[in-house]
């Protein structure tokens, strides 16, 4: 299988997640497949080096998870030939067959992210591949510190400017969703209620409230950072902030049904 190119290109610009896949056990690529589409997350199976670099040059944030026992080639050779080509403008994840340092040390001095050992837990590969979204989103932007906070339904997440992961629970999800659409201006409580229960009888006064004061809480306690939901008496709630909302590639609902690991 030749190597990629090692002429230097642009990578461009950035605009979703996309999760490269390439697994010398097939089995197992449809596993780890399922369940990041499950959990949201575009992803594209690859086998050979030219695939990878072909969907390299896709518009989108790419990261890639390779196996180190990729047949006719030595995951190192591809590695640097990746960074030599991209830089570190994309995410590079290497599974390895055991807990052995050599591999793991050759792994991150020819230029790997991460590496993570078979069997994987799918919560850390989750938490990584998240991590590493948001350092590659993070530098693609301007030198000046970020000041949006992203919002991504599928994956019932909310990111402040700095990058941190906030879980959300599905009111929530719906509830800074319709909060997102307006772009700063107030919403009525009747329009969140409709959010909330959609289709059902408005909800009471007092359960957006408690809602609101809690996902407030939560947001400062986990990040240090007060969220910027502006209360308008008698008229409703503003999110006074840059909020962009990122759609995935499924509804991360079900993966509940998958064990941790493969």
């Amino acid at each position: 299988m030749p190597l990629p190119s090692e002429r230097p290109v642009s990578c461009p610009k950035p605009q979703v997640l996309r999760v490269l896949i390439t697994e010398n056990h097939h089995t197992s690529m449809a596993v780890l497949t399922d369940f990041l589409h499950l959990r949201g997350f575009t992803c594209v199976s690859v086998l050979t080096s030219a695939q990878i670099t072909t969907e390299l040059d896709v518009e989108a944030q790419h990261i890639l998870l390779f196996d180190s026992a990729l047949p006719a080639i030595t995951s190192e050779s591809l590695i640097r030939a990746l960074r030599r080509k991209y830089g570190y403008r994309i995410g590079i994840i290497v599974l390895l067959p055991s807990q052995d340092l050599p591999p793991r040390l050759a792994a991150w001095r020819c230029g790997a992210d991460m590496s993570l050992v078979r069997p994987v837990n799918f919560e850390e590969l989750d938490s990584v591949i998240w991590g590493l979204y948001q350092r590659l989103r993070l530098q693609a932007v301007d030198q000046s510190p970020p000041t949006a906070w992203m919002l991504y339904p599928e994956h019932e997440v909310l990111t402040p400017p700095d990058g941190q992961r906030v879980r959300l629970t599905g009111a929530e999800t719906r509830l800074l969703t319709a909060l997102a659409q307006q772009e700063g201006q107030v919403v009525s409580r009747q329009v969140l209620d409709e959010a909330l229960a959609p289709g059902g009888l408005p909800g009471d006064t007092l359960r957006l409230n408690v809602l609101i004061s809690r996902l407030k809480k939560k947001i400062k306690t986990e990040t240090g950072i007060a969220l910027p939901l502006q209360t308008y008496r008698n008229l409703g709630y503003a999110f006074q902030a840059e909020v962009v909302t990122t759609s995935g590639a499924q509804n991360s609902s079900s993966h509940a049904f998958y064990d941790q690991t493969y």
